[in-house]
C-alpha cells in the first residue's frame, strides 16, 4: 500500500487489517510513500520471496506517480523480469479521461477515495485473496 499521505496509509492499513481479521486470514501489509517505493518493494519481493499479491497505490505522488509505477511494472512483467502483480490505483480524481489513462497504463482496478471496507473487500475478493 503506497500513498504519500501518512493518514491515508494508516486508514487503508486499518481497513485491510479489519478485513483480514474478520476472515481469519492475514497478509503482511507493506507501506511506501511514493512510486519509487513501489518499484523497490516489487523488485525486492520478486528476488526474495514473491509474496506481494496486490498493490494499492495512490495516483498522485512525488517522483513516480501510480500510473508511471504500474507502467514500469507491466513492462518488467512483459519482459519476464518479474511475475504478474495485481495493481489497484487509488485516486481522488473522478475524471473519466484520467481513469482511462490509468487503466491504459496497466492498473487492474481504479477506486475512488475515500475508501471503504466494502470497496477494499470487493477488490480483494476479485483477486481471490479473501
Amino acid at each position: 500500500m503506497v500513498d504519500d499521505n501518512q493518514i491515508i496509509r494508516k486508514s487503508i492499513k486499518t481497513l485491510l487489517e479489519d478485513i483480514f481479521n474478520e476472515i481469519g486470514n492475514y497478509y503482511k501489509i507493506l507501506e511506501g510513500s511514493d512510486g519509487i517505493d513501489i518499484l523497490k518493494m516489487v523488485i525486492d519481493d520478486q528476488v526474495n520471496q514473491n509474496s506481494i499479491k496486490c498493490i494499492f497505490s495512490d495516483e498522485n505522488m512525488e517522483y513516480f506517480n501510480g500510473s508511471r509505477s504500474v507502467s514500469i511494472i507491466r513492462e518488467l512483467e512483459s519482459n519476464n523480469k518479474i511475475k504478474k502483480v495485481n495493481f489497484v490505483s487509488v485516486t481522488s480524481d473522478d475524471y473519466s479521461y484520467n481513469n482511462n489513462y490509468i487503466k491504459n497504463c496497466g492498473a487492474d482496478y481504479i477506486i475512488q477515495k475515500p475508501l471503504s471496507k466494502a470497496s477494499l473487500s470487493n477488490i480483494l475478493e476479485k483477486f481471490g485473496l479473501i
